[in-house]
C-alpha cells in the first residue's frame, strides 16, 4: 500500500502554504476558517495540542471550501479520533514505522514529518512520497530541502507555516510596521495580501475594545491603500504530471522567470482540480485527452515525447516481453492506475497488444502516479514495473525491456495555456521553444517529437 497521494495532492496544491492552527476557542473556529478560506488558504491544519482540538476540527470542517486536517498525530488513537472528527488529512511530527503502517490502513492520508535524509528515505520505502520537514527552522529549513533535491528528487515537502502566531505578532505590533513591511512578509510567505486582510478583519471583529478596534481598522485602511500601488503577489502555477517533476523544475530554474510554482500530481487528478476551479496558468499532461478536458484544441501545444519500459528491481534483461508472466510468478506488477493515469493507460495498451493483459492484469500493484509505481520497484516492494523511460533514467533503475513505439499510442506531452496576456507565462512558454530548453529535456531522458 502507498500514501493516498491522489487525495493529498489537491489539498496541498490548493494554496502555497498550509497554516498551522493552535486554537481552543470553539466559537472562534468557524469564523477563523471562513477568514482563511476567503483569504486564499483553504487547507487548514489544526494541531491536537488543546483540549478542544477535535471539536475545532468538527466546526471548521463545516465551512464550505475548507480542507481541514489534524496535526500532531502521534498514534493510532489520534488517527481514529481525527477521522471521526472529520479531518481530511493528518500531519505527524515524526515518522515512526508503526504510525506509517497504521495510517495506510485508512482512507485519510497522512503527511509524516522527517528531519534527516535517512528518515525521508525510510518514509519513502514505507510508501510515502509527500513529507514535511520538522522542525524546519531548527534542522536547516530551505537550505536542507535544497540539499535533499538532488538525491531525493521524487519526494515532495509540504510548506507549512504557523500563521496564527505570525498574525498575532503582526497585529500586536501593527503600529510599528509599514505597509511595505507587511507586503514584504506576504511576499516572503508567498501569500495573497487578501489573506492578511481577511485575518485582520476577523481579528478586529473579535475585539471588544472600541479603541483597539479603531486602531486596527485604521491600520487595515492603510494596508488597503498600499494595495493600490502593489502588484499581485501570487505565483503563476504550472500543473504538471508527476513524470515531469524533475524536468519542469529544471526548466523553470533555467528560464530565470520568478514566481513560477510547480504543482505535481497525476494528469487526471490535476485536470479535475482545474475543472473544479484550481488556479492553474499552465497544464502539462502526458495524455492529450486530459489536456482537452481542461482547454480547447487551439490552446494546446505539443512539447516532447517518451517511451515505455519494463523496469526490474534486480539487474536482468528480457529478450521477449512474453517472459514476464513466468518471471512475475505470484508477485505484483507495479504500474500507474490503468483506468485514469496516462502511464497506466499506455501500459495496459502495450500489454493488451502483447496478449498479456489477461495473465498479468490480475497481478497489478496500481499506483497513484508513475513515479509512485517506479518507487515500488526501486524499494523492492514489486519485482517489475512499467514506467516511462525518463523515470527509469532519472531514478537510475534497471531497464529489463523497452516496448516498441508500435505497441501503444504515441506518448506525447501536451501543454495547455490557461491564461492570456500574462508576461511570466508567455515568457516561460517562449523559453520552452529554445534550444536550451530542448537540451534540458533531452538530458532528462525525454525524446523530441517527430520532425523536431
Amino acid at each position: 500500500m502507498a500514501q493516498k497521494v491522489a487525495q493529498l495532492t489537491p489539498i496541498l496544491s490548493a494554496a502555497p502554504v498550509v497554516p498551522v492552527i493552535v486554537l481552543d476557542d470553539i466559537e472562534a473556529a468557524a469564523p477563523l476558517a471562513h477568514a482563511l478560506v476567503k483569504g486564499g488558504l483553504p487547507a487548514l491544519e489544526v494541531t491536537l495540542r488543546t483540549p478542544n482540538a477535535l471539536a475545532i476540527i468538527k466546526e471548521m470542517a463545516k465551512v464550505e471550501g475548507a480542507f481541514v486536517g489534524s496535526g500532531t498525530v502521534r498514534n493510532k488513537a489520534h488517527i481514529e479520533q481525527s477521522i471521526e472528527a472529520g479531518a481530511q488529512f493528518m500531519v505527524s511530527p515524526g515518522a515512526p514505522l508503526q504510525l506509517l503502517e497504521d495510517a495506510l490502513q485508512y482512507d485519510v492520508p497522512l503527511l509524516p514529518g522527517v528531519s534527516t535524509a535517512t528518515e525521508a528515505m525510510a518514509a519513502a520505502d514505507a510508501g510515502y512520497s509527500y513529507l514535511k520537514l520538522f522542525p524546519a527552522e531548527a534542522v536547516g529549513g530551505a537550505k536542507l530541502l535544497k540539499s535533499f533535491a538532488s538525491p531525493l528528487p521524487d519526494l515532495k515537502f509540504c510548506r507549512r507555516v504557523a500563521l496564527a502566531c505570525k498574525m498575532r505578532w503582526i497585529i500586536c505590533r501593527c503600529q510599528m510596521l509599514s505597509v511595505l513591511a507587511v507586503l514584504g512578509w506576504c511576499r516572503a510567505m508567498r501569500l495573497k495580501t487578501a489573506t492578511l486582510i481577511a485575518l485582520l478583519t476577523w481579528h478586529v471583529q473579535r475585539r471588544k475594545s472600541a479603541s483597539s478596534m479603531l486602531r486596527r481598522l485604521r491600520f487595515l485602511l492603510v494596508v488597503l491603500m498600499g494595495l493600490i500601488c502593489q502588484p499581485a503577489l501570487a505565483d503563476n502555477k504550472i500543473f504538471v504530471a508527476s513524470s515531469l517533476a524533475d524536468v519542469v523544475e529544471a526548466l523553470v530554474e533555467a528560464s530565470s522567470i520568478d514566481g513560477m510554482q510547480v504543482v505535481l500530481g497525476s494528469s487526471s487528478s490535476l485536470a479535475r482540480q482545474i475543472k473544479a476551479g484550481a488556479p492553474a496558468d499552465l497544464y502539462i499532461s502526458a495524455n492529450k485527452d486530459w489536456a482537452r478536458f481542461v482547454a480547447d484544441d487551439e490552446k494546446l501545444q505539443p512539447l516532447f515525447s517518451n517511451r515505455l519500459v519494463l523496469i526490474s528491481h534486480k539487474a536482468q534483461t528480457l529478450g521477449e516481453i512474453e517472459q514476464l508472466p513466468a518471471l512475475l510468478g505470484t508477485s505484483r506488477l507495479a504500474i500507474a492506475d490503468p483506468d485514469h493515469v496516462p502511464a497506466g493507460i499506455y501500459a495496459r495498451e502495450a500489454l493488451q497488444n502483447a496478449q498479456l493483459w489477461k495473465s498479468v492484469g490480475q497481478k497489478l500493484a496500481p499506483a497513484d502516479n508513475v513515479r509512485a509505481a517506479a518507487r515500488l520497484v526501486q524499494s523492492g516492494a514489486a519485482p517489475f514495473g512499467i514506467v516511462y523511460r525518463s523515470d527509469a533514467e532519472q531514478l537510475k533503475l534497471n531497464v529489463a525491456y523497452e516496448f516498441g513505439a508500435d505497441t501503444h499510442s504515441p506518448i506525447n506531452y501536451w501543454m495547455a495555456v490557461l491564461v492570456e496576456d500574462q508576461s511570466n507565462v508567455s515568457g516561460f512558454v517562449s523559453f520552452l521553444g529554445s534550444q536550451e530548453a530542448r537540451d534540458i529535456v533531452a538530458s532528462y531522458g525525454f525524446l523530441p517529437l517527430e520532425g523536431q
